[in-house]
């Protein structure tokens, strides 16, 4: 039983795939094995063409014959698991395809269902309007747990850069804004998407001072998130920020002073990119030319980066720079900020930083400065060998300030300590929403229809269905495809007397021979939602057969008969059960309906109308000839006759017929037959006989029309 499971559990698509992929790499192998040799593989060397041999070893290099190395091919990725290997389940008109004979309404599918909408929105570059709202409800949505998102990244990541490049001028900001709170929210979760993401820092193209602060900020966001670690990434990052600081032309100097405290953040990451960095920083040191703001923020940065990696190459040029600066007599919190930064460089340089002291100690005797405690401490210690290097205190950003602000503050409102949303169910707003008066149009249902989806969104205990409310109320679409969801949600939560309320309600509304389809349909897309999920809707199958017929949805009406002759076995459906299964073309379930009665009920009276409905015209004209034997010639029989014996092209016998028909004095019959008389005419070819019955059709039937046309171009 355990194999039969495994092999239940496979999918035949993916593990073709798999195994296809696992063949190609092993025929690839074998063949690269081979290419080696027999002995020579077998002793593990390679013999080039000069005869000189290199061993194999573990080594991801191997040396060529003239002596360059030359890497190894990067091994391929590990053929996934296609029996234990979980995907993420596929929604078809929003329902799971695994979910048969089970419920499925819970958080995790809330989640789904509201994503996939909102993602629809933001892939739709013609609803560019909804798509800032969007990707806000995706926000709200995933802050709540933060591992929510991981399923949904590799999709939510490019559909908001689709839609940063289809917002108007001026639009990016926002989008970027929204890049900075996913990054925050999915922290590690987010670095298989990096790609993207950092095509965003250009140097080329800068935009205005509030883009440059926002970018600035995912830059942070992504350090906090990636723990510093931008591998590769950093040669984008940098030239961007070093950009901004070269063109920043402004009085107050705004976006140097953003894109500073960036630099510190970084600092761990610039080991080989000094010689970028440090001249620019170096170069702000003016006092003369820099205000005075800058010039702070400056030191602290250079104070981070000399703690963080190692600027012996530039150790000259930094306290040189230094010196001048205290020697052109600066604030004291200038002061104080550029001795700082000379003890971290004593620390970091040790014995090599005596050289400098003698003209540190020149100029703080000249401007005064007597002592400094700390510089004064180290280089006591500097001196007995006892000056030990500290790990420098890793630059908080501005989003690590905030986060750390709102975790002293508590958990927010409506929230648990653990990041779940809880929300009680508000029972006096659903019920006003659910209440109906008699509307006197179309768009007042459809008012009272949206406004109640907007309400069972509010009040949904589920966090993703709720962070998609304020959109629904905007985007006609989306109410409408999440209010399955949020009607089961509520329901679920729903006290049994106001369950009954709102079925009530929905009867009250459906029985109104004035409410558009368009709500009957919405009833009965709820009550196979809910019959999907293992939650019956307590209204009669009778009713949703009725709502079915009345908006003209077969499918639906097909499928309430069906279940109201199982549960009761009446026969009078029997009628209506073939009818839609003939207009659905569904010829095979109708006459398997009709075998089945037979067989269940043998003495059951046989309807012509069943026969005609089917299309079996020969049966139909058994039943007629029979009762025209066993009662004598009527009306009925006799039209019954002639309608079955044309639609079986049977002219043969239909032409004795008409001709004793037409021989006779009964008009009824004469003018109810003239029609197919004349059709029967026109397939025999006899013209002559055509006009005849022609002749006696009314001056106002279509088909007299139609005919003398057709007899004109003849």
């Amino acid at each position: 039983m355990r194999t039969i499971g495994a092999l239940g559990a496979i999918d035949p698509h993916r593990f073709k795939d798999a195994i296809s992929d696992t063949t190609d790499t092993a025929v690839t192998n074998a063949k690269a094995t081979s290419s080696t040799g027999g002995t020579n593989a077998n002793a593990g060397s390679i013999v080039n063409k000069g005869g000189e041999g290199t061993h194999r070893t573990g080594n991801p290099h191997v040396r060529k014959a003239d002596g360059k190395l030359k890497k190894k091919k990067k091994q391929q990725r590990p053929q996934q698991n296609v029996m234990t290997e979980k995907q993420m389940e596929p929604l078809v008109g929003g329902i799971p395809t695994d979910s048969y004979g089970t419920t499925f309404s819970n958080d995790g599918y809330y989640t789904q269902l509201s994503v996939n909408a909102l993602l629809r929105i933001l892939e739709n570059t013609n609803d560019t309007t909804f798509h800032r709202e969007a990707v806000e409800a995706l926000n709200h949505m995933f802050a709540p747990v933060q591992n929510a998102c991981a399923p949904f990244l590799d999709r939510v990541v490019p559909a908001i850069l689709l839609a940063m490049d289809v917002a108007p001028a001026g639009g990016s900001e926002f989008y970027i804004s929204a890049l900075v709170r996913l990054v925050s929210i999915a922290r590690q979760l987010v670095r298989p998407f990096l790609e993207p993401i950092f095509k965003l820092f250009s140097a080329e193209s800068l935009g205005s001072e509030r883009q440059q602060s926002t970018s600035i900020g995912l830059i942070e966001a992504l350090a906090e998130a990636l723990s510093g670690d931008f591998g590769p990434h950093i040669a984008t990052v940098l030239p961007f920020l070093m950009a901004i600081i070269d063109r920043d032309s402004s009085e107050l100097h705004q976006p140097t002073l953003r894109a500073l405290p960036a630099l510190q953040i970084l600092s761990p990451s610039l080991e080989g990119y000094l010689f970028l960095v440090m001249p620019r920083l170096i170069g702000l040191l003016d006092i003369a030319i820099t205000p005075i703001a800058v010039v702070e923020e400056t030191l602290r940065c250079i104070a981070s980066i000399v703690g963080a990696v190692n600027c012996g190459s530039f150790s000259s040029r930094i306290v040189l720079t230094l010196v001048r600066l205290l020697q052109c007599s600066p604030p004291l919190e200038l002061q104080t900020a550029a001795i700082d930064v000379l003890c971290t460089m004593m620390e970091q340089l040790q014995d090599e930083f005596v050289l400098f002291m003698p003209t540190i100690k020149l100029v703080m005797s000249k401007r005064g400065i007597d002592e400094h405690a700390r510089y004064e401490r180290y280089s006591r210690l500097l001196f007995m060998g006892r000056l030990v290097p500290k790990e420098p205190p890793r630059a908080q950003s501005r989003i690590q300030g905030d986060a750390a602000q709102a975790a002293a503050a508590g958990p927010a409102l409506g929230h648990s300590g653990d990041g779940l949303a809880k929300q009680e169910v508000g029972v006096m707003q659903l019920r006003r929403a659910w209440t109906s008066k008699p509307q006197k149009s179309k768009d007042g249902w459809m008012r009272w229809l949206h406004a109640f989806t907007y309400e069972l969104l509010e009040q949904s205990p589920s966090p993703a269905l709720r962070a998609c409310s304020s959109l629904a109320n905007k985007h006609s679409p989306l109410s409408k495809e999440l209010f399955n969801a949020a009607f089961v949600s509520c329901w679920t939560v729903l006290p049994g007397q106001y369950q009954q309320e709102i079925i009530a309600s929905l009867q009250n509304v459906a029985s109104n021979m004035d409410v558009p389809a368009d709500i009957l349909q919405t009833i009965l897309g709820l009550a196979g939602f809910m019959e999907r999920d293992e939650k019956q809707i307590p209204i009669d199958l009778k009713r949703l057969g009725d709502y079915a017929y009345r908006c003209h949805a077969l499918a639906k009406e097909l499928h309430y008969k069906e279940a109201e002759w199982t549960l009761e076995k009446n026969y009078d459906t029997i009628e209506k059960l073939i009818e839609l299964n003939q207009s659905l073309d569904l010829h095979d379930s109708a006459i398997g309906m009709l075998e089945y009665v037979r067989k269940e009920q043998p003495d059951v009276q046989e309807s012509v109308i069943w026969y005609q409905r089917l299309q079996q015209w020969d049966k139909a004209l058994e039943i007629f000839q029979r009762q025209e034997a066993e009662r004598g010639p009527s009306f009925q029989t006799t039209r019954g006759q002639i309608r079955c014996l044309f639609e079986m092209s049977d002219w043969e016998t239909l032409v004795p017929i008409f001709e004793r028909i037409w021989s006779g004095n009964d008009q009824k019959l004469q003018l109810a037959s003239a029609s197919i008389g004349m059709s029967m005419a026109w397939a025999m070819g006899d013209i002559d006989r055509m006009e005849f019955y022609l002749s006696a059709l009314p001056n106002k039937s279509r088909d007299k029309s139609f005919c003398k046309a057709l007899l004109a171009v003849y």
